[in-house]
């Protein structure tokens, strides 16, 4: 399987199993806790401001890992405030976005797998055997990204 194809199935698992998934609740101590007086010789420290993030943020997030190998970023800075539902949407828009490409690329495997299986074994080893000694640039006059399919996948 190439990495566009993982890619899809990783992501429609993380999308299957945030569907079905908890989040935790907060743990943290929410006790009202006594706030210093500033006295009037030292000066009050400006607070640092925490980054907000937008749906948009977490959006371009999904998609960078997308394109770069998909992993659950729902715990990431970007798409930390987002709700289970919002961040399972939002991964598959992109898993939507990409649905023609994603297809096209099925397609094309599934016609290399037939022409593959319609091979004899003793080729295929013979192949095989090639692209393993010499690298997938050695069996042409198969493309190179034919030639790293069947070696990934076949041999």
């Amino acid at each position: 399987m190439n990495t566009r194809a993982t890619a899809c199935a990783a992501l429609l698992a993380l999308a299957a199993a945030l569907t079905t998934g908890c989040s935790g609740g907060d743990t943290s101590d929410n006790a009202a806790k006594p706030t210093p007086t500033p006295s009037a010789t030292s000066p009050t420290p400006s607070p640092t401001p925490t980054p907000t993030y937008t749906e948009a943020d977490c959006l371009a997030l999904v998609e960078e890992t997308y394109e770069t190998g998909p992993r659950d970023v729902s715990n990431d800075p970007e798409c930390a405030a987002l709700t289970q539902e919002q961040y399972t949407d939002l991964v598959g828009t992109v898993i939507g976005d990409n649905t023609d490409e994603i297809m096209e690329q099925a397609e094309t495997e599934a016609i290399w797998d037939t022409a593959w299986d319609d091979i004899d074994p003793e080729p295929q080893t013979a192949i095989c055997d090639v692209m393993l000694t010499e690298g997938p640039e050695a069996a042409a006059p198969l493309t190179l990204e034919q030639a790293q399919y069947f070696l990934d996948n076949k041999c």
